[in-house]
């Protein structure tokens, strides 16, 4: 069946539930239970995840995207204020996948995802009791305490971010961990090489978003990603969002039927590749994730979007800011640069747009401010007062 029929196959059992869909296919003047052929399916506008605030504002708290008597079973906040509910099939989904990375009953799992306002913690929580497994609900904070913690009640598996689970190898080199499944975190094949080489962790990677839950996770055999057979997946011109050939790199798209919360033509903001060669598990299709197209960067496991940024200013009263990512150690390292408030121009010349006299930067506010507005901590607060004022930009300098 082409991607064609089965996207068409999605547009008629949810459309007609789903305000924020009909009212996208109207728009092209494409009904409800349309049937497409890929020159109509290139005609459905892109639904981007950059959009989704303000598309929530207009229509709250969901945005027309719920189906009508869908009540998630927990509802989120993702970084750039965006709603997230979540939904029984993400779960299913999670926990099957979790079985088949070898988690079951006899393991207990120590779990680093957040539990506060985002979704990964809980949706992991809920998927490994549903595959069978016990939980330590510890989160990303406190490592010395969690190292503890797992050592005393015999984890043995670890669900969270790879640099997380190095930490706590550090400070406690007897961990019994042997099985983990870590995401969200770019650059990191070396230091799963190193766990499985140090400590005899087989590691799988995986790829997610909110919207959908986890819809990828690598092979034992190789290593690779797969997307799930459910991820009906595109790739296009980030620029244009005109679908690109076989192996192309572009925007990832998904659409996905997730009951409740189904998905159409929604625009990811992940850069990808996917390879149609055959992978040494049998299997076809390779996803490989390039990085980000839009405002924001992954880092530490969570995204750092440009409005945080702007919140950010908002709060401090400062002009501008740079966030500079690094990875040191195997660590994600966050640099922000920030031009004070009346700070003066690169030619001498006090900013018109504040007028207000300089006093020296208080660094230990603007790191609590940053890490308030953008649920992450900077690991060094700099002044610069040549940045352009009103600017709030990104630099990954990572590298895999």
């Amino acid at each position: 069946m082409s991607l064609a029929d089965r996207v068409s196959g999605l547009i008629e059992r949810h459309a007609g539930h789903v305000p924020e869909m009909a009212a996208r296919l109207a728009r092209v003047g494409l009904a409800a239970g349309s049937r497409l052929d890929d020159q109509q399916l290139a005609r459905v506008p892109l639904l981007h995840k950059s959009a989704l605030r303000e598309l929530q504002a207009a229509a709250p708290p969901w945005g027309g995207m719920l189906a009508a008597g869908c009540r998630p079973s927990a509802c989120f906040m993702s970084p750039g204020g965006i709603v997230e509910p979540l939904v029984p099939r993400m779960v299913e989904r999670l926990a099957r996948l979790l079985g088949q990375a070898g988690f079951g009953a006899r393991h207990c799992v120590l779990n680093g995802f957040s539990y506060h306002v985002t979704p990964a913690g809980l949706l992991f929580h809920e998927a490994l009791v549903e595959a069978g497994c016990s939980v330590l609900p510890a989160g990303p904070q406190n490592t010395a305490l969690q190292a503890e913690y797992a050592h005393a009640l015999g984890a043995d598996a670890f669900v969270g971010i790879a640099s997380h689970l190095k930490i706590l190898f550090d400070q406690q080199p007897a961990l019994q961990i042997r099985l983990a499944m870590a995401g969200a975190e770019p650059h990191v094949a070396a230091l799963r090489a190193r766990l499985l080489a140090d400590h005899a962790v087989r590691c799988f990677d995986m790829y997610g978003f909110a919207e959908a839950g986890v819809i990828a996770v690598s092979c034992p055999e190789a290593g690779n990603l797969h997307l799930e057979d459910e991820a009906l997946a595109e790739v296009v011109d980030p620029s244009t969002g005109s679908p690109l050939e076989a192996s192309a790199a572009g925007e990832l798209v998904v659409s996905f039927d997730n009951p409740g919360f189904p998905l159409l033509r929604f625009a990811t903001g992940d850069l990808v590749e996917i390879d149609a060669a055959a992978c040494p598990c049998g299997r076809r299709g390779v996803l490989r994730v390039l990085g980000r197209t839009g405002e924001s960067v992954r880092v530490k496991g969570m995204l750092l979007h440009a409005s945080q940024l702007r919140q950010f200013l908002g709060r401090t009263g400062l002009d501008a800011c740079t966030v500079v990512v690094t990875r040191e150690a195997d660590r994600d390292r966050i640099a922000v640069s920030v031009r004070p408030g009346g700070a003066a121009s690169p030619g001498g010349v006090a900013s018109p747009e504040v007028d207000r006299p300089h006093t020296p930067l208080d660094t230990a506010s603007v790191a609590a401010a940053f890490r308030e507005s953008c649920r992450l901590g900077a690991d060094r607060i700099d002044v610069d007062p040549g940045l352009a004022v009103d600017s709030c930009t990104f630099e990954d300098r990572r590298r895999s």
